[in-house]
C-alpha cells in the first residue's frame, strides 16, 4: 500500500486535574519480521484540562496532528502503529479517549490504490534468473510469471498480458493475456502465469497489468537465452588437498546461473555462458551459509577447467581437565560464527577433535563432554595454529566425578587438597575463574532486576557495564543503551575491541543506542536516537520508550551514568527517574542497569542503592608493583551471589575477567 498525501491524528485526552506535559505523536510502519520504521513524528508542550471523571464527550479533540506530503510505501505483511504517548511534568493521571463515536482517538491518511508488480523467469526447475540455457533444439521453454499485491482484495486488476521483443524490435510475443493462477489471503497477492518459447538472443519482457479504470501499470525485464558450455571447478586447500561438501555457484550481472557440490575430490561440475554476451562471471564458494570465496573470471568456451584454491587449514582441538590435564574422550566440540554453528567433531581418547581444513577467523567454540559443558569465546584459527588447547574447568569435571563414584569420596578429597596445596604454592595462581558477571551473582545473569555499579572515577564502572551489555547480547537479550558519559562513537568501537558487531545488531534490532552526550557538549548527534541535553529526563524517557518499542517491547537498559543528572536535577528528578523506569522496564520482563559516582551526596547516594535490587561496588588499590581494580558484590537481593572482594583483570580487549586476590598478611 503506497501513502501519498496527507496524514492526519485526532486525539482526545482528559485527566483528573489540569496538567502540564509534553504529547508525543509517531505513526510507524512495523514491518512482517517486527522491525519499526517511523513515516512521521511530532512533539508539543501543552496542558489537559481538569474534567468530570469519567470524561465527558468533547466537541473537538483536545489536539489535531497534521502532516503533509507524506510519500511511503508498506511492505507486504505490514501494519501501521500510531504511537501517542503524553509525559506529564507531575503524576497526575491522564486517559485517552478512543472508544467513543464522539470522541474516538484515530488516525486519518490517503493511500493511493495502486498495485505493486513484479515480473519473473523461470525455468522447469523453478530456478528464478534472467540468463538461461538454450537447448538442443534451439528453443527453451521457460514461464514468465506476474506477481501483483493489491490491497483492495484485488477487484481492481482487470487483465495482464505480456509482450516480449528483440534488440533490433521484432515482436515474439504481443501482448498475450496471462492466466490467473494463485490467489493468496490478506495481505493479497495474484499470481499470473504464462509459457513461452524463446530462441536465442537478447529480449526485453514487458508484463502489463490494466485496473477497472484502464490505468496501466507496467514493469519489464531482460532475457537472455545462450549456449552454455560445461566448466569443471575444483576447490582444494592451500595444501593442496581437494575440498569436498563446499557450495559452488555462478553467477552474472547479479543472476543466478547454476550451482554445484563439490564431490570428494574437490570437484563440482556446472554448466556457464560466455562472458562475451553476458559480461564477468562470478565463482562463489560457501560452507554452512558462510562464503568462503568470491571471484570474478571471464570464461569462454576454452574455459573447461578452474582451479582455486581456498585459504582454509586443518584444526585440532585438545580438551583436557583443567590444572590435571586429563584429556577427555567423547565430548562434543563445537564451532560457530556470528551464532550459527559452522562444524562439530569428537574427542577421541586421547583427547583430540580434528576438523577437516576451516576458514581462518575467529570462533565460539563449545565443548559439551558427559559431565557437563563450557563455552570459550574469541578462538582465533590461523596458518601457524594447527592445535589449540581447551581446559575444561576441574570443578565442573570433580564435582561430577564425585557425584559419579562416591565410593572413592575420600581420594577425590585427597586429590581436592593435592590441587589446593599446589594453588597455595603459586600466590598469583587464580582459585577461580570468572568470565562474565554472572558468575558472581549465582551463575546467570537476572532477567529481571536493577542493578547499581558504584565506584569511583577509573575504577572500571562502565568498562563492566559495557561487558554485561555484551554479555546479554550474546545470550539473544535485547538492550537500549544510553551514554551521557562520552561519545557513542567511542562506546561502539569499545564494543567492537570485544568483538560485538554493533551494526549487525542494530540492523537486527537487538540493540539501540540513546545519545545524551553529545547535545550536552555542542555538538550535533549523528544517532538516530538523541536527547538536546542530558538533563532532560522527560524527553530521555521518551527516547526510552520509543526505542524499547524497536528492539520489541521488552530489553535491557543501560545507563551510563548519574553524573550528569543526580547532582543538577536533585534527589527528586534522577531518583524519580531510576525508580519509574526501573520498576515499568522491571515489569515488562527486562532489567534496568546504572553506573553512579561515589561523588553523590552520601545520603542519596543511599537512597539510590535502597532502590536497586544488586549493587556491585568497584574500587581501586595498591596491588604488587601497580594499581589494580577490584570489584565487591556489595548487595544482591535474592541472588546467590560471591562474597568478599575480586580483582578485576582487564584484557586488551577490553573484556573483564574476575580473578582471586592474593591474601592478606597479617
Amino acid at each position: 500500500m503506497h501513502i501519498h498525501g496527507d496524514i492526519s491524528v485526532y486525539v482526545w485526552l482528559s485527566s483528573q486535574s489540569s496538567v502540564q506535559g509534553t504529547l508525543r505523536i509517531a505513526i510507524s510502519e512495523v514491518t512482517a519480521n517486527a522491525s519499526a520504521i517511523e513515516i512521521t513524528s511530532a512533539s508539543v508542550t501543552l496542558g489537559i484540562p481538569s474534567v468530570p471523571y469519567p470524561p465527558q464527550p468533547y466537541p473537538s479533540p483536545t489536539v489535531i496532528f497534521g502532516q503533509a506530503g507524506i510519500d511511503h510505501t508498506l511492505a507486504t505483511g505490514s501494519t501501521l502503529r500510531l504511537e501517542v504517548q503524553f509525559s506529564p511534568v507531575r503524576p497526575v493521571p491522564v486517559s485517552l479517549l478512543w472508544d467513543d463515536p464522539s470522541t474516538r482517538t484515530r488516525l486519518v491518511l490517503e493511500a493511493e490504490p495502486s498495485p505493486h508488480t513484479s515480473l519473473t523467469i523461470t525455468d522447469s526447475s523453478g530456478r528464478v534468473s534472467a540468463i538461461f540455457a538454450q537447448n538442443e533444439t534451439g528453443l527453451t521453454k521457460l514461464i514468465a510469471k506476474v506477481s501483483i499485491e493489491e490491497p483492495f482484495g484485488g477487484i481492481n486488476v482487470q487483465t495482464v498480458s505480456l509482450r516480449a521483443t528483440n534488440s533490433s524490435g521484432h515482436v515474439l510475443i504481443n501482448d498475450t493475456r496471462m492466466t490467473l493462477t494463485s490467489r493468496g489471503e490478506p495481505p493479497l497477492r495474484l499470481i499470473y502465469t504464462l509459457p513461452i518459447t524463446v530462441p536465442a538472443g537478447r529480449f526485453n519482457v514487458t508484463a502489463t497489468v490494466r485496473d477497472l479504470t484502464q490505468r496501466t501499470f507496467v514493469t519489464t525485464t531482460t532475457l537472455t537465452v545462450v549456449h552454455f558450455y560445461t566448466l569443471v571447478l575444483l576447490l582444494v586447500d592451500t595444501n593442496e588437498r581437494p575440498l569436498p561438501g563446499l557450495n559452488a555457484s555462478l553467477s552474472a550481472a547479479g543472476q543466478l546461473i547454476g550451482e554445484s557440490t563439490t564431490d570428494s575430490t574437490g570437484t563440482a561440475v556446472l554448466a556457464f555462458p560466455p562472458s562475451g554476451i553476458v559480461g564477468p562471471i562470478t565463482v562463489d564458494v560457501w560452507k554452512n551459509r558462510m562464503k568462503l570465496l568470491s571471484r570474478n573470471f571471464d570464461l569462454e568456451q576454452s574455459n573447461s577447467v578452474l582451479k582455486l584454491v581456498v585459504e582454509m587449514y586443518g584444526w585440532t582441538f585438545l580438551v583436557t581437565v583443567e590444572y590435571v590435564g586429563l584429556p577427555i574422550s567423547g565430548a562434543r566440540v563445537e564451532l560457530s560464527q556470528n551464532e550459527t554453528l559452522v562444524a562439530s567433531n569428537s574427542t577421541d581418547r586421547n583427547g583430540l577433535a580434528v576438523f577437516t581444513p576451516m576458514l581462518n577467523g575467529t570462533y565460539e567454540v563449545t565443548v559439551v563432554a558427559p559431565f557437563g559443558s563450557t563455552q570459550f569465546h574469541n578462538v582465533t584459527h590461523a596458518p601457524e595454529v594447527e592445535r589449540t588447547m581447551l581446559y575444561f574447568p576441574f570443578l565442573i569435571w570433580i564435582l561430577t566425578w564425585i557425584r559419579n563414584n562416591a565410593i572413592l569420596l575420600a581420594a577425590a578429597i585427597a586429590i581436592i587438597v593435592l590441587i589446593g596445596a599446589v594453588a597455595v604454592t603459586r600466590r598469583r595462581a587464580r582459585t577461580r575463574h570468572f568470565k562474565h558477571v554472572a558468575d558472581l551473582l549465582g551463575g546467570t545473569l537476572p532477567g529481571s532486576v536493577i542493578i547499581m555499579i558504584v565506584g569511583p572515577s577509573g575504577s572500571g564502572k562502565s568498562l563492566l557495564l559495557q561487558n554485561i551489555l555484551s554479555d546479554s547480547l550474546r545470550l539473544r537479550r535485547r538492550c537500549v543503551y544510553v551514554t551521557n558519559s562520552e561519545m557513542p562513537s567511542r562506546i561502539k568501537k569499545q564494543l567492537a575491541r570485544m568483538g560485538l558487531d554493533t551494526e549487525r545488531y542494530q540492523k537486527d534490532n537487538m540493540l539501540r543506542f540513546i545519545d545524551a552526550y553529545s547535545g550536552g557538549s555542542g555538538v550535533v548527534s549523528s544517532e538516530e536516537h538523541s536527547v538536546s541535553s542530558p538533563r532532560d529526563l522527560t524527553a530521555l524517557g521518551i527516547q526510552v520508550t520509543s526505542c524499547l518499542d524497536e528492539v520489541g517491547g521488552v530489553g535491557d537498559v543501560f545507563l551510563d551514568s548519574l553524573a550528569p543528572i543526580a547532582a543538577p536535577n536533585g534527589s527528586t528528578g534522577a531518583l524519580n527517574f531510576v525508580e519509574y523506569y526501573g520498576a515499568r522496564i522491571m515489569k515488562a520482563g527486562g532489567s534496568f542497569l546504572y553506573v553512579a559516582s561515589d561523588t553523590i551526596e552520601p545520603d542519596l547516594l543511599r537512597r539510590f542503592e535502597d532502590s536497586s535490587d544488586c549493587v556491585l561496588q568497584t574500587e581501586r588499590y595498591a596491588g604488587p608493583g601497580k594499581v589494580r581494580n577490584q570489584l565487591l558484590v556489595k548487595k544482591a537481593r535474592g541472588m546467590e551471589h560471591e562474597h568478599g572482594w575480586v580483582g578485576l583483570k582487564i584484557a586488551p580487549s577490553g573484556r573483564v575477567e574476575f580473578v582471586s586476590l592474593p591474601a592478606k598478611r597479617v
